[in-house]
């Protein structure tokens, strides 16, 4: 069995990704969302993808907030 270098503990919710069209806009500018992304969030989990992605063990727990329906 693998032990696993990183434990992480946080929350763990849904969270909504933004795509725009073209360059994130200056501040008081303006740009259309055009892909909107419905995905699994919080510090715990984005920390633990980053870290996966590095090639760094990770296990992954927490609290669940949420049940992914979008309203």
């Amino acid at each position: 069995m693998q032990k696993n270098k990183v434990y992480a503990y946080g929350i763990i919710m849904p969270s909504s990704l933004l795509m725009i069209e073209g360059k994130f806009p200056k501040p008081d500018h303006y740009a259309e969302v055009n892909q909107i992304y419905i995905m699994t969030g919080g510090e715990a989990c984005n920390s633990s993808i980053v870290l996966a992605k590095l090639g760094v063990s990770v296990i992954l727990d927490g609290l669940w907030l949420g049940d992914n329906v979008k309203a």
